[in-house]
């Protein structure tokens, strides 16, 4: 394992590089919505000195978000293609190619912050993430962990009204957290102050210009999921 990555290896697994069209086609305002408030909620602090990893960048959205801000960052996936797209769209992040579960390319205590964004529904094994999340980061560092809801209220109504729920049109998804699972994973990895919230991603008719408030969800019962913790210190 490198201290910083650069490399980009042929990956062990294939995407249809048309899967990362919608990554690419966000807009900046869409982009800062939906990952500062993920960077609020953990409570992570503005800070250039920090070390930011984008965990499974895919084609780079929240990767060139945190550049922006002036974070040091690392952005790492499986595939080669949206990482070459991470390289224009975030010239400045060093990238690396390597699978999230089998072991990140990052030594031990190395980042101050995790950022694991739509990731950890396409694994079998979720826990391995957050174990190397823990791993990579330094005593104090944070973790965010967002995810599609288990929850989410329409899992059983769409059927009834004769639709497909949306995370079922994704074949990579293989597993899908409730609010009260995703806690229980980062408390059990070591994680403390875990934080659950649901309702995280924009609703698609949403105009982004709008005054940025809550949108009112259900308790627990949102579209999207997040979850957000620290290692001890």
């Amino acid at each position: 394992m490198t201290d910083t990555p650069t490399t980009l290896e042929t990956p062990t697994a294939h995407y249809d590089d048309a899967y990362f069209a919608a990554q690419l086609s966000k807009s900046l305002d869409k982009v800062a919505w939906q990952y500062g408030r993920l960077l609020r909620w953990a409570g992570v602090p503005r800070r250039p000195s920090l070390r930011v990893l984008d965990a499974g960048c895919g084609a780079a959205p929240a990767l060139r978000y945190l550049t922006q801000l002036g974070y040091d960052t690392i952005g790492t996936d499986l595939m080669r293609y949206p990482l070459q797209q991470a390289t224009v769209v975030a010239p400045d992040a060093a990238v690396a190619c390597n699978d999230l579960v089998e072991g990140m390319a990052l030594v031990d205590d190395s980042v101050d912050v995790v950022l694991a964004a739509d990731v950890i529904e396409h694994l079998v094994d979720g826990a391995a993430l957050l174990r190397e999340c823990f791993r990579v980061l330094r005593p104090g560092g944070y973790v965010i962990v967002s995810s599609v809801n288990a929850w989410d209220l329409r899992r059983w109504t769409h059927p009834r009204l004769g639709r497909v729920w949306s995370a079922l049109t994704d074949p990579t998804h293989v597993h899908f957290y409730s609010p009260p699972e995703l806690k229980r994973e980062l408390q059990a990895v070591g994680f403390e102050h875990v934080r659950t919230w649901s309702g995280l991603k924009p609703v698609a008719w949403l105009p982004i210009r709008r005054p940025r408030i809550g949108i009112p969800y259900p308790p627990l019962l949102g579209n999207g999921l997040a979850g957000t913790g620290r290692k001890p210190m």
